[in-house]
């Protein structure tokens, strides 16, 4: 059962946690991206507030293609 952790600043707050290990590098690569990236943060934050009301399937559909391109762009 994955737990959670609830946020009772007001602030809309939210924590990944990523096991270690080869095959979970790509979330560091991104979050690294992110990191020096501003304009990223802001594309990847105006994507994620365009999804409100999608479903769960059809809003990682379109989250995991962003993610794609941005790993996409470091490896060129």
């Amino acid at each position: 059962c994955p737990g959670y952790i609830e946020s009772y600043s007001g602030e809309d707050v939210a924590f990944q946690v990523v096991a270690h290990g080869p095959e979970f590098e790509m979330f560091v690569s991104f979050r690294n991206q992110l990191r020096q990236n501003p304009e990223l943060v802001h594309q990847y934050n105006e994507l994620k507030m365009s999804c409100e009301g999608w479903s769960h399937d059809d809003y990682r559909r379109k989250k995991s293609a962003f993610v794609e391109c941005v790993l996409g762009q470091k490896n060129k």
